[in-house]
């Protein structure tokens, strides 16, 4: 008589490998990644502040911060109200902004300010954290946006002597301010290949943004500074932020990298 194999044993191991563990919690086998693995993980808006550090012109340490699935978004910093859009592109920006090119190019120009919504630019997931790239030029950006791009004569180069032309949102690459007049008064120079200038005033304001290269110009256009490669990664953008989930994905830690300081910052989700 020929004697069968009982099989109850293998479907009673295939059944266990279906419903989980022996408390009867279901575990999906094939979904490994960790929180904070992917861009929409972090997809929220965020509040919070960085540490031991505050931005001008409030001296506000307070940091919002929003974050769509695709990684777009936007941040706020400060407690200062949102300015009001650029409308002169003949006169700087903000419209109180210092006429002293020196004290325009030393304050906003150098970090992140508050007033403005500083788009999120290239953001990425590496190794469970958020990288976020951001330009403090987009203050400026839509100042920038409505400025006419210049050619302007920038010497000779090679032996040969060849004109070198740059672009810029100023039709000269030189000129002068008369700060101790009322109001300020500036001056842009107009170089020509054989060697001849003119003088041709401009707001002060406008000279110092332009002079201190707030705007990135090209044949047809100008944005804010510094123009960035389709394929650019956060770490190469001015300003970075690296940031992680904790365990629940309620709170977030990371470094704002900010003008050559690494700023510890704190966020928790709404």
């Amino acid at each position: 008589m020929t004697k069968r194999r009982p099989t109850f044993m293998v479907l009673l191991a295939g059944l266990g490998a279906a419903v989980g563990c022996s408390d009867g919690s279901e575990v999906n086998i094939g979904n490994t990644q960790s929180l904070g693995g992917k861009l929409s993980d972090y997809a929220a808006t965020w509040d919070g502040y960085a540490e031991a550090y505050t931005f001008p012109p409030s001296s506000s340490d307070h940091i919002h911060l929003v974050i769509a699935a695709d990684g777009t978004g936007s941040m706020q910093v400060g407690s200062d109200p949102l300015l009001p859009a650029a409308t002169d592109p003949d006169v700087g920006y903000p419209p109180n902004a210092p006429a002293d090119p020196n004290a325009v190019i030393g304050g906003v120009m150098s970090g992140l300010a508050g007033g403005v919504l500083y788009p999120l630019h290239a953001s990425q997931v590496q190794t469970n954290r958020i990288q976020i790239g951001l330009k403090p030029h987009d203050y400026y950006a839509g100042w920038c946006a409505l400025q006419t791009s210049y050619q302007v004569f920038n010497g000779w180069t090679g032996p040969d002597m060849v004109p070198n032309y740059v672009y810029s949102c100023l039709p000269g690459g030189g000129g002068g301010e008369s700060l101790d007049t009322n109001p300020p008064q500036c001056n842009v120079q107009i170089d020509a290949p054989d060697g001849s200038y003119t003088q041709q005033p401009v707001d002060c304001g406008k000279y110092a943004l332009c002079l201190g290269r707030v705007c990135d110009c090209n044949e047809t256009s100008c944005s804010s500074s510094p123009a960035m490669p389709a394929d650019a990664t956060p770490p190469q953008y001015p300003t970075e932020l690296d940031a992680a989930l904790d365990s629940s994905g309620t709170s977030m830690t990371g470094t704002l990298n900010l003008d050559g300081m690494r700023i510890t910052v704190h966020l928790q989700r709404q």
